[in-house]
């Protein structure tokens, strides 16, 4: 099968030719990519809620939260939280696993899956818990149109 088109003008044949060999060239780096990221592309890492709306800036956003992941059974699987040192939970000859937690913090949080109960250096699996922190003591105030004069 040939992936060049009959065109009726052969000025437009060197052009189909140019992008059908940057369309093959994508899909092999892409393929390239994949098949070197194997091992982490396995796991995968999930936390619902993955926003929390804080609507006073001066306390922690807290709510519950859950985290599940899913990959190859292996010898162990730990769950970090980024910049804290212990561990929140290890599972042993799983293939998936759940926690919950109550969440409570000021800032972002990520959240990685280890392989082994080692101090974090390459995860497997990463999700990040994004924190809004939106104030509503300044917007409360009764705004005026700049045509009112009342």
């Amino acid at each position: 099968m040939s992936l060049l088109l009959p065109f009726k003008d052969s000025t437009r044949t060197p052009i189909v030719h140019w992008q059908c060999s940057w369309l093959l060239v994508g899909v092999l780096a892409s393929n390239a990519v994949h098949a070197a990221d194997g091992a982490s592309a396995a796991y995968s890492l999930q936390v619902r809620p993955s926003i929390c709306v804080s609507y006073n800036s001066d306390e922690p956003c807290t709510m519950a939260l859950r985290v599940s992941w899913q990959g190859p059974p292996s010898a162990e699987v730990c769950l970090h939280e980024l910049m804290r040192d212990p561990l929140l939970q290890c599972w042993q000859n799983s293939a998936n696993g759940n926690l919950e937690l109550n969440f409570a913090n000021s800032g972002d949080v990520q959240y990685q899956l280890q392989q082994g109960n080692a101090v974090p250096a390459n995860p497997v699996a990463v999700a990040d818990v994004k924190v809004i922190n939106r104030d509503l003591r300044n917007s409360r105030k009764r705004r005026r149109h700049v045509w009112s004069i009342l």
